[in-house]
């Protein structure tokens, strides 16, 4: 039992939405640091956080999704499985921004509903039906089915609000646009990303006829099997209106609105059983719709990544910095550096010059309060603040 247990736990790293997805937080990493160096010559942030994020920040997602979805008894069939990996892969290939299960989800439901009214199954080729047939799990494709994937989504979609609202303020990269005027200015493509590992229940002894060492559980008359499934969680959005942090935190409100809507309908559903196909709707729409808010906001707003009237903007703080220390912000402006007006960046390496071990700093805020701060240096790195110009 142990050698089966262990067996279906190394299916979980292998397959294809956990694989491509480390390729995918692999490159995120990459392609992050090669343009960094492009822009600024070093990288903000030299950790590979990206495929830490895969990795870690999932984990307890997972557990309380796992719990939930166990605890409740909550079913879906292998179909459901399939059709789910398919669709992340598709994703992937459009361009990354439909990842998160908000979208794959409820499209797995309607594909499945779709496919189970037209009778898609019994219109297979002989060969792709005789395989079929060896796990075929249709007679649970129902009402009930698609209720068990909008309830999982829910969770998933509630739990992501909480992790966009922890998002850390460091991991935001910049890269340099170009507006309709020519003027060059910043913006931040924020790319969170994440591989939920979410234990499901599948109903009968399907796994069995497919893989013979898988365990099956027994449950008064009804046999059900284990499966691990690698949910992939990612969102793919640009800001350059806003502080990183505070647009992260608007577009999660805005999925939250989304999540209460398809949960009063699927609360409602117990009554109304449309209202199960409504909720699943919603939340597949209601994504979209908060791409499209986050995008006229973001197009809409005030250039805040622009060059400044006075002094240097700021687009990047490199973690572990005496920049970082002193608490500077993206998108504040330094006016003053040890008592000198600032307009270049070579002013202020010769301001910071006039004292190797203490620099002093005059800053506006992204509303244009100023304030001071300072801070110690270490005497054989003057310019090691730590402080990512606007070029």
């Amino acid at each position: 039992m142990i050698t089966n247990l262990l067996s279906a736990l190394l299916l979980f790293f292998i397959q294809p939405t956990f694989l491509v997805g480390i390729i995918v937080a692999i490159l995120l990493s990459v392609r992050r640091k090669k343009q960094e160096r492009k822009l600024f010559r070093v990288a903000i942030n030299k950790d590979s956080h990206e495929i830490k994020d895969y990795f870690l920040k999932g984990l307890l997602p997972g557990l309380i999704s796992s719990i939930l979805v166990v605890a409740a008894g909550i079913p879906i069939t292998i179909e459901a499985v399939i059709i789910y990996q398919l669709l992340v892969l598709l994703a992937f290939i459009i361009g990354g921004h439909f990842i998160h299960p908000t979208f794959t989800i409820p499209l797995t439901a309607f594909i499945l509903w779709g496919a189970n009214k037209i009778g898609v199954w019994e219109q297979l080729p002989n060969p792709a039906k005789n395989w079929y047939e060896g796990f075929a799990q249709n007679e649970w494709i129902n009402s009930s089915l698609i209720q068990n994937l909008l309830i999982i989504t829910l969770i998933l979609l509630f739990l992501t609000v909480v992790q966009l609202m922890k998002q850390k303020e460091k991991n935001y990269s910049p890269k340099m646009i170009e507006t309709k005027r020519g003027k060059k200015i910043a913006a931040y493509q924020l790319t969170p990303f994440w591989v939920i590992p979410l234990v499901l229940i599948i109903p009968g002894e399907a796994f069995t006829n497919l893989f013979e060492w898988w365990p099956v559980f027994s449950i008064g008359e009804s046999s059900y099997s284990f499966l691990i499934l690698p949910i992939l969680s990612g969102f793919k959005y640009t800001v350059r209106s806003h502080v990183p942090r505070a647009a992260t935190v608007k577009f999660a409100k805005d999925l939250l609105v989304v999540a209460i809507l398809s949960a009063l309908c699927l609360a409602g559903a117990y009554w109304i059983p449309l209202l199960t196909y409504i909720g699943t709707a919603i939340v597949f729409l209601g994504g979209i719709a908060v791409y499209i808010r986050h995008t006229v906001r973001e197009k809409n707003g005030r250039q805040l990544y622009a060059p400044a009237n006075e002094g240097l903007k700021v687009i990047g703080i490199r973690p572990n910095t005496p920049a970082e220390k002193m608490e500077l912000q993206i998108g504040e402006t330094v006016v003053m550096c040890n008592e000198m007006p600032i307009e270049t960046e070579e002013d202020f390496h010769e301001a910071l010059s006039k004292n190797s071990v203490y620099c002093r700093l005059k800053v506006k805020d992204t509303k244009g309060e100023p304030r001071l701060t300072e801070t110690a240096l270490y005497a054989d790195d003057p310019h090691g603040l730590g402080i990512v110009f606007l070029p």
